[in-house]
């Protein structure tokens, strides 16, 4: 069975079907982006302190980014990677030939997302 390519303009529309490798793939690779998002506001952090010159009116304390800045991007980049994952997580329920309510089930959802073998179209 030929591997599907991956788009990205596939990444962002619930419409379509997804392979179980792929699936997998994409999942690992989330879960990557999940973890990088944590460690962003403190790289957000030390990009401004480098780019600014000390002694700066603008100058950001850690409580000033645990405070102000952290909130906005974990919103951002967690709010993105709930998007992309509940798309490709639809599109892998259509390519198992279920229905994506199914995602609601607990335990069982996990089993048909990641077991279940592709519908023969």
């Amino acid at each position: 069975m030929a591997e599907q390519d991956i788009l990205l303009k596939d990444l962002f529309s619930p419409i379509g079907r997804m392979s179980r490798s792929n699936y997998r793939f994409l999942s690992l690779l989330l879960a990557g982006f999940a973890a990088c998002t944590i460690f962003l506001p403190g790289l957000i952090v030390a990009l401004w302190r480098a780019l600014t010159r000390r002694g700066s009116q603008y100058d950001l304390t850690p409580n000033v980014v645990i405070q102000e800045i952290a909130p906005f991007v974990y919103l951002i980049g967690f709010s993105l990677l709930a998007i992309v994952y509940i798309f490709i997580s639809i599109q892998r329920m259509r390519d198992a030939g279920r229905p994506f309510w199914i995602l609601l089930i607990p335990i069982w959802n996990l089993k048909m997302l990641y077991f279940e073998n592709s519908k023969s179209w």
